[in-house]
């Protein structure tokens, strides 16, 4: 029996995300260096290389932060974990994100599109 063939991966959009995945985690690296707070420096970063940030949840103990940031593309969304550490921050890929987390920020921008598309949300807040 012969093995049917594989679709290849989409090369193009891989190197799109990793493109974006490299220009936040140098915007990162750099605002870091202005020794801003994390929050400032993470909103800093996103809005340089133009992702965005889902939500940012204090660290257990209080040490720190944890973010969930969207990079955005036309196809799909690709999230990153991104925690503040003691010398800057760690940034981790979906496959290895908390699926807790992960999930709750794939519903949090499901409800944001959905509430972009409803106009008689649109007017209430327009009013």
């Amino acid at each position: 029996m012969i093995d049917p063939i594989e679709k290849p991966p989409n090369l193009a959009l891989q190197k799109a995300n990793s493109l974006q995945r490299l220009q936040f985690e140098l915007a990162l690296d750099m605002s870091a260096a202005d020794n801003r707070p994390p929050v400032e420096t993470l909103k800093h970063a996103a809005d340089t290389a133009g992702a965005e940030i889902v939500f940012i949840l204090p660290a257990p103990r209080g040490k720190g932060i944890t973010a969930m940031v969207r990079l955005i593309d036309e196809d799909r969304d690709t999230f990153l974990q991104v925690r503040s550490a003691e010398f800057g921050f760690a940034v981790t890929d979906e496959a290895e994100t908390d699926q807790l987390l992960l999930g709750l920020a794939r519903a949090s921008v499901d409800v944001m599109r959905r509430l972009s598309g409803d106009g008689s949300f649109q007017e209430s807040l327009a009013a």
